[in-house]
């Protein structure tokens, strides 16, 4: 049919399809009723992910192991530089936030677009409803008008004439207004039904995409910690305390532990993310005929399959709609109905002679009203208009969803398995070697200048000698009497 435009896969919704998994599993399922099928799937789907996952764990022992056998510092003369290991947090927050923005930006913009379609949805079943309350209160309004013509005229002596013909017309009537209330059961509860759906959206899909960022918040409080450490210690000398238990407690204990947590969160979120971003790939590789297998593994459940044949109608544009049919055929009653109390208006008249004519203009109003109500519930059930909500909707979750799932799972690849674990053993050694040179017992000379009063050896510890043998002390304690200062060029 001309309406039905198949989304055409491209981009990540490619590349996630074409991953490897177990042998016989490719496509999306077709038969979601088979439980055997569905395991297969799913475990077909999951290897990688399950690998990868246990990958990102042996990477956190790993890194576990090294920090508990790796060397202690117990004394160092010179500060440690640590431009390795800002370089490193550096990069580790440049795709940390990368990552943050692939997975805000995706949700963001593929949930404005839902919300968008659900508020038109919305404002459709506002109207199919007050559509359906105005063909019942009209066709109420036509029921009466018979039933006065058939009080006002039943003691008429040309009554028995037009009868039958009344009879059968109010009856046609009676059937309108029979198949309008099945149409308010069926519409009435929709406008609260996709207004939940939209709450449900609005509420849980941010917070989806709150938990796909946890991990990724906990990289960022361990690059605080990091950050943290590297400024306050660097304005501490040697020997201060208080710079010593920065550094023991920002590197080798909050630090470390929260970059070792983070690597498993990651590795986590790997299966999470990257399985339901594979399952959602499948879909979208073809959503028509995945949607109609769906709809006919839910209708295959039920009594009725009323919905496998919309979806089949406006999705895939095979068959017809039931509503659209059942819409076309009051449309034809309503002007049948028209054309017979035009016909039969003067006969009325003359057998019925006390008879407003009133009763009749209302009755043509009613019909008319009805048949408006009718052309606008047509033009709801349009199969480009109801497409066009399940077209927006698929390019929502297909180019907004997987690509963002996509984008978040390649920076959370690059965290595990190069930067984290660099910028962990970097900020270990780091810390260890600024503890150590915190720990060394001596104080640095000012400018390469001693007091006269110093020992021998100590001046000779100045110009980077060593210091003197405890034998040579005796001789060099009568220079400390002189107070002059001594420059050393």
């Amino acid at each position: 049919m001309s309406w039905v435009q198949p989304y055409v896969a491209k981009g990540w919704v490619v590349e996630l399809h074409q991953i490897p998994r177990a042998e016989g599993v490719s496509d999306f399922p077709q038969d979601w009723n088979d439980d055997d099928a569905l395991g297969q799937y799913f475990t077909g789907v999951l290897v990688v992910p399950t690998v990868l996952c246990g990958i990102g764990i042996l990477i956190a022992v790993a890194c576990a192991c090294r920090l508990c056998c790796c060397h202690k510092y117990s004394r160092l003369e010179q500060r440690p530089r640590s431009c390795r290991l800002f370089f490193l947090a550096g990069i580790t927050t440049t795709a940390a936030a990368l990552g943050l923005a692939a997975s805000v930006g995706a949700v963001r913009n593929g949930t404005v677009i839902v919300q968008e379609q659900l508020d038109s949805l919305a404002e459709d079943a506002d109207f199919a409803v007050t559509i359906g309350r105005s063909l019942y209160t009209n066709g109420q309004s036509l029921d009466a008008d018979f039933d006065t013509i058939h009080d006002t005229c039943q003691d008429q002596p040309a009554w028995p004439a037009i009868r039958d013909q009344l009879a059968k017309d109010q009856q046609q009537v009676k059937d309108l207004l029979a198949t309008i209330s099945k149409y308010q059961d069926q519409v009435d509860p929709l406008p609260n039904d996709i207004r939940n759906a939209k709450e449900g959206v609005t509420v849980w899909v941010p917070l989806l995409g709150l938990i796909l960022a946890v991990p990724l918040m906990l990289v960022l409080a361990t690059l605080v910690f990091n950050w943290l450490g590297l400024t306050v210690t660097r304005f501490y000398g040697r020997g201060n305390e208080c710079g010593r238990c920065c550094g023991d407690a920002l590197a080798l204990r909050i630090t470390a532990f929260l970059a070792l947590i983070a690597i498993i969160a990651l590795s986590v979120a790997w299966f999470a993310e990257l399985g339901t971003a594979i399952l959602t790939a499948d879909f979208c590789v073809a959503p028509n005929n995945n949607t109609a297998n769906l709809a006919l593994s839910v209708s295959q459940g039920n009594t009725s399959a009323s919905t496998y044949v919309y979806v089949e109608y406006y999705i895939q544009g095979v068959g017809s709609s039931p509503l659209q049919v059942k819409l076309d055929d009051a449309q034809q009653d309503l002007d049948q109905l028209q054309d017979e109390l035009a016909q039969h208006a003067k006969d009325l008249q003359q057998a019925c002679p006390p008879l407003s004519p009133e009763v009749s203009k209302n009755m043509n109003s009613a019909i008319a009203v009805c048949q408006g109500n009718v052309k606008n519930a047509q033009t709801l059930v349009k199969p480009e208009r109801v497409y066009s909500y399940f077209n927006n909707g698929v390019r929502a979750a297909c180019g907004y969803y997987v690509p963002g799932i996509g984008w978040l799972f390649i920076v959370e690849l690059v965290l595990v398995i190069p930067l984290l674990p660099a910028l962990l053993l970097s900020a270990n050694s780091y810390y260890k070697k600024l503890v150590a040179f915190q720990l060394t017992d001596r104080e640095p000379l000012m400018a390469g200048t001693v007091e006269l009063g110093a020992s021998a050896s100590e001046l000779h510890m100045a110009q980077g000698g060593v210091r003197s043998p405890p034998t040579m002390q005796v001789e060099e304690e009568s220079s400390s009497r002189r107070n002059s200062r001594v420059q050393f060029v």
